[in-house]
């Protein structure tokens, strides 16, 4: 049990605080930038970790438990030794840290201790109940057999055989894979699920303080009710509660853009510009639809920055190198493989006599164009059981600040980055195509956004309700 423990504090904040140190002392940040860097960093370890067992894998097949988790230990420990000086700016967060709780009012405890609640509850029901849905159990079947074999010559499980007897031709990166198959370590086993049903309610948590720092920035209540926001929003919280893996894709896709506002807004060292690259790299690790993340980030780059275009030119260079390295394999590998980059429709269903396209249309509500558009383009606001009222308060939000945005460079790149998503949402429609509608999980991948503006006008009309 003693271990466990151990590994979970690892896992997911030692891992972190040791990255934190890293960039810290990269960037030779001031007291007044602890904070931020603590919460650029703060759900970076697992990933991590993730990452580099990945890495193990490729190199040094086979191996023990033992080797792959003392190797990893030793990394993130040299990384504690090598910046021990920046050690003591962990005392200076806490300070910041209680010196920040201690301004706050009543009323705005009363809303914090209710999003701790729910977050409370999810953490139990993900860790009481059963994994039941259908894609966490494939993640974690698939990940078993990875911790069974200790290689990734078996992944993608395209050509099954007797031994393993699993078809499952995914074209995802194995940033989640192998997050699973590092909790199966910390416990020994891959028997029960155990240690696996913590990853999504951790990354729920990383969301909830990165979300809630940014909008602190205009007073505690907007921080706090953004959070709320998103907790509260049914999907979201659904998802989360049956181990999936939006969270974490959710959060890696929404701090690459986080990291960009901070690259543009702020006059950090060039070692901000790695690791910019290595967050856009890691969100490309996470999850198939990560590919968008690169190309969203140069877009809006170009068109936020007011810096020369060739200096554009050179940051951009940087940044897609290191993210190619780190989070490009998968999709080469994936054109290599099977002719395009990211996809999952079997053999069978392009069998033309089965008609797979016109029963899954009529199974999802998206027979017609209107249907399309409706319940599939703007699910987020005809579906109000899935999205609540996240997508009319950001609408109203966008209206009531029309004039601030474009001054705000922080929410205008959140802005853009959901008018990229449904430019493509609308072009797939164009086209005839069902990529983008075909499940409302898609549309989580903007939800952060979307709750960013929208808390803007949640925050202003709690604090007129509480003032008046």
């Amino acid at each position: 049990m003693f271990v466990k423990f151990a590994g979970i504090i690892f896992t997911y904040l030692g891992s972190s605080i040791g990255i934190f140190l890293l960039l810290s002392r990269l960037l030779q940040v001031d007291k007044k930038k602890v904070l931020s860097i603590f919460f650029l960093t703060i759900g970076l370890g697992p990933i991590t970790i993730s990452f580099l067992l990945k890495t193990l894998f490729y190199f040094f097949p086979k191996k023990s438990d033992f080797f792959y988790i003392s190797l990893i230990v030793v990394i993130f420990l040299s990384l504690y030794l090598f910046n021990y000086k920046q050690c003591l700016l962990l005392k200076q967060l806490f300070n910041q840290t209680i010196n920040t709780l201690k301004k706050w009012t009543h009323t705005q405890f009363i809303p914090l201790l209710i999003v701790i609640i729910i977050t409370i509850m999810l953490f139990l029901q993900c860790i009481l109940l059963p994994i039941h849905a259908n894609d966490p159990l494939k993640y974690a079947t698939m990940s078993r057999y990875i911790y069974k074999y200790k290689a990734l010559d078996i992944y993608p499980f395209y050509q099954p055989t007797p031994e393993i007897g699993i078809y499952a031709p995914s074209t995802h990166p194995l940033g989640y894979h192998m997050l699973i198959v590092w909790s199966y370590m910390l416990q020994g086993d891959s028997e029960y699920a155990g240690l696996i049903k913590i990853i999504s309610p951790f990354y729920v948590f990383y969301t909830l303080l990165l979300l809630g720092y940014i909008l602190s920035d205009r007073g505690n209540i907007y921080g706090i009710l953004s959070i709320f926001l998103l907790i509260t929003t049914p999907l979201y919280y659904t998802q989360s509660s049956v181990c999936h893996i939006d969270p974490l894709r959710v959060y890696t896709f929404f701090l690459a853009f986080v990291c960009l506002s901070e690259l543009i807004q702020n006059n950090y060292r060039k070692w901000f510009l790695v690791f910019s690259g290595y967050v856009v790299g890691i969100s490309m690790y996470s999850h198939s639809i990560g590919i968008l993340t690169l190309p969203f980030f140069m877009f809006i780059y170009f068109i936020v920055s007011k810096e020369k275009f060739t200096k554009n030119i050179v940051k951009l260079i940087i940044i897609s190198i290191v993210a190619l390295l780190i989070g490009g394999h998968r999709y080469i590998y994936n054109y290599k493989l099977y002719g395009y980059f990211v996809g999952d429709r079997l053999k069978v269903m392009r069998i033309k006599d089965l008609h797979y396209d016109e029963y899954f249309r009529t199974t999802r509500q998206l027979v017609t164009t209107l249907d399309r558009v409706i319940f599939g383009a703007l699910v987020g606001f005809s579906n109000l059981k899935q999205f609540g009222i996240t997508y009319w308060l950001f609408l109203l939000s966008i209206l009531f600040y029309r004039k601030k945005l474009i001054i705000d460079k922080q929410m205008l790149i959140f802005f853009y980055v959901v008018l990229l998503f449904y430019t493509g949402v609308f072009l797939s429609l164009l086209f005839n195509m069902d990529i983008f509608i075909k499940n409302p999980r898609y549309f989580l991948t903007v939800h952060p956004f979307i709750i960013c503006i929208g808390g803007l006008l949640m925050g202003y009309l709690y604090e007129k309700a509480i003032t008046s």
